[in-house]
């Protein structure tokens, strides 16, 4: 079963991007350009494996995006999002992993480096849940 990312950025040149490495590398990419489009778009697809979600965006930004992602009651709250962002300060992504991230990548990034983190995401969530499913 090929694996569903969903990709967030307000940046078109950098969705084109995203879709083109992650298809090239067999995941199925489904894209959003604010958080607004990006909640309406999990609705769409509840069995999205991973989201790529960018900090700074109009109408909703990554921040508030996530937080209502990862709120208590969530349907999503399980899905990992690697939060990704040109923001590059400590406490940025301090906010970002404190607010739910799972991982924090600050662009630019080579292709190289997307894929080992998006892989390395989903590897570790698989093995949690059948880790989990074992023990109950």
């Amino acid at each position: 079963m090929t694996q569903k990312i969903l990709a967030v950025d307000d940046e078109v040149l950098i969705l084109k991007i995203l879709r083109l490495h992650l298809e090239a590398a067999g995941y199925t990419v489904i894209t959003a350009n604010n958080g607004k489009e990006a909640l309406a778009a999990l609705k769409q697809h509840p069995d999205i494996d991973c989201i790529l979600l960018d900090r700074m965006m109009p109408e909703m930004d990554g921040m508030e995006t996530i937080e209502r992602i990862k709120a208590a009651g969530s349907p999503y709250r399980h899905i990992p999002v690697i939060m990704q962002t040109a923001k590059k300060e400590d406490w940025d992504a301090y906010e970002g992993i404190d607010a739910g991230a799972i991982h924090y990548m600050i662009k630019p990034y080579v292709r190289e480096t997307l894929l080992a983190t998006v892989e390395s995401v989903l590897r570790d969530v698989q093995a949690m849940r059948e880790y989990y499913t074992k023990s109950k």
